[in-house]
């Protein structure tokens, strides 16, 4: 009968009995009798004894490292790095600046200064310091004006206006050269010429000479200007009312 059952069949029936028989012998006691050994002081090791004597100081006097000090061991050469003091009296002297742009929008309020000493251009904002000048600060910004305060006091630097002073001479223009020959006028046109002028024909208006040109250009320019100095003393006014 049992050589007709199938082989799955009789793993498990081994199985289910090998359980059987490890359950039975663990209801009977099996390993409940197991306990530990008494504590034994013999079996641990000693334990290393601590002196707390005091010991001489390993460290020598100042002296002693005098060599260190006078070859440092991170230095190329094996030489004290020279030190160098900064001049203090610098930070008093005179700021010498003109303001030539002022920035005013909603959120921003800019000045821009030309140091006349380097010829360089330094920015700052309303409330903090000027450009390479960390002393000096822009406490105050109107259109024409700006206000920085220092070591040496308070500032004020006005907007830079060109007065027509300095700059370079405008380019000459030399007249187009005259034609060696003119051009032959119609015999018609001579004659209307000579009819309606008195028998003399009627030349053409000189043009303008090169300085006459220049003065032109001047007058638009200063016309402008005045123009434009108007405009921002009406906005003055408004923003003053």
């Amino acid at each position: 009968m049992i050589d007709r059952l199938p082989p799955r069949t009789l793993l498990l029936a081994v199985l289910a009995g090998w359980s059987f028989v490890v359950a039975l012998a663990v209801a009977t006691g099996l390993g409940g009798r197991y306990t530990l050994h008494d504590d034994d002081p013999s079996l641990a090791p000693p334990l290393p004894e601590l002196s707390l004597a005091a010991s001489a100081q390993r460290l020598g006097g100042l002296s002693d490292y005098a060599e260190a000090a006078a070859r440092p061991l991170f230095s190329p050469d094996r030489r004290p790095a020279a030190v160098v003091i900064a001049d203090s009296e610098g930070g008093d002297a005179p700021l010498n600046v003109t303001l030539t742009s002022v920035v005013l929008t909603g959120d921003l309020s800019l000045a821009l200064l030309r140091d006349n000493d380097s010829g360089r251009t330094l920015r700052a904002k309303l409330g903090e310091s000027l450009e390479g000048h960390p002393g000096w600060r822009l406490t105050e910004l109107q259109p024409r004006f700006a206000v920085l305060e220092g070591p040496t006091g308070r500032m004020n630097a006005e907007l830079r206006v060109f007065d027509g002073s300095g700059g370079e001479a405008p380019t000459q223009v030399s007249p187009p050269a005259q034609s060696q020959a003119a051009p032959r006028a119609p015999t018609g046109a001579i004659v209307a010429g000579a009819r309606g002028n008195g028998g003399q024909p009627e030349t053409a208006a000189a043009e303008q000479t090169p300085e006459q040109q220049a003065e032109a250009i001047r007058q638009r320019i200063e016309a402008r200007r005045a123009q434009l100095r108007e405009q921002a003393a009406r906005r003055q006014q408004r923003q003053e009312e």
